[in-house]
């Protein structure tokens, strides 16, 4: 739980950390242009399936010493 947060408030707190965490927003709307620089890919789910979504994070993961 986040705590009464959205996710992407944490975005920047993700970057500041570590600009090459690779982040995936996989929401029913389409984020802004200002979530969109923040993260690695955005997926809307009404037009994604589950098997690309899981494509993507097993290369997300492939790709991380």
């Amino acid at each position: 739980a986040l705590g009464g947060e959205n996710g992407t408030d944490l975005l920047p707190d993700i970057a500041a950390v570590d600009r090459d965490i690779p982040v995936v927003i996989f929401s029913a709307s389409e984020p802004g242009n200002s979530i969109e620089r923040l993260v690695t890919c955005s997926l809307t789910k009404s037009r994604t399936s589950m098997d690309e979504l899981a494509a993507l994070v097993r290369r997300l993961i492939e790709r991380k010493p």
